[in-house]
Order: structure tokens, then C-alpha cells, then sequence
């Protein structure tokens, strides 16, 4: 099943999947809100390969808190996989803006 890889650049440590699945629900739940999720629903999670600066690593990080807020039903399966993937990519943020890393980001 395709997903979407967030390694910390440098580190061979396997980072944070993101599965399709949980994705495309993501994208169809907030396409339309008002927050800009666009640096995470915009990946391709079939051939994307980026690297995030420091700056789009801070973006990411408050988009995980603000998705972690809004996505608060413990009893809602797709909620608590969202606050699951919003957990480790927020420690995988905070890691890589205190080592001063970029985050690699790839579709696979």
C-alpha cells in the first residue's frame, strides 16, 4: 500500500509513515477548511520526494498540532490514527528543528 515517509535527513532510523489510506481521508475531510494543510495534502504519495526546510518543518509542526486538536474523538478509529501520526511526526519535528535538520519527505 503507498505512503508517505517522513525521515529526519542524515538519520538512517526509519522515520514516520503516513498511509495512504489515512491520507486520502485526511484530503477529503480538509480540502476545504480553513486551516492550510497544504504542505502535508499536497504531497504525491506515489512519487513525491522533497526535502523540508527548516521553515516548512515549523509549518508542519503547527499543522500536526492544529490536526491533533481538531481530530479529538478517542472513540472514532480515523480520529485516533490521525492523533497517532500527528504524535510522531510532532516529535519527529521537534527532533529535527533542535539537531537543525531538514525533513526528507517520500512517497512510496
Amino acid at each position: 500500500m503507498p505512503s508517505i515517509i517522513f525521515n529526519i535527513v542524515g538519520k538512517e532510523q526509519r522515520g514516520v509513515e503516513f498511509e495512504e489510506k489515512l491520507f486520502e481521508y485526511l484530503c477529503r475531510n480538509e480540502r476545504n477548511s480553513e486551516f492550510d494543510y497544504s504542505l502535508l495534502l499536497n504531497i504525491d504519495k506515489y512519487t513525491y520526494s522533497r526535502t523540508f526546510k527548516i521553515d516548512e518543518v515549523k509549518q508542519l509542526l503547527t499543522i500536526c498540532e492544529e490536526l491533533y486538536k481538531r481530530y479529538k474523538d478517542e472513540y472514532d478509529w480515523e480520529h485516533n490514527c490521525v492523533r497517532k501520526v500527528c504524535l510522531r511526526l510532532l516529535k519527529l519535528c521537534h527532533e529535527a528543528i533542535e539537531q537543525k535538520k531538514e525533513i526528507e519527505v517520500k512517497g512510496i
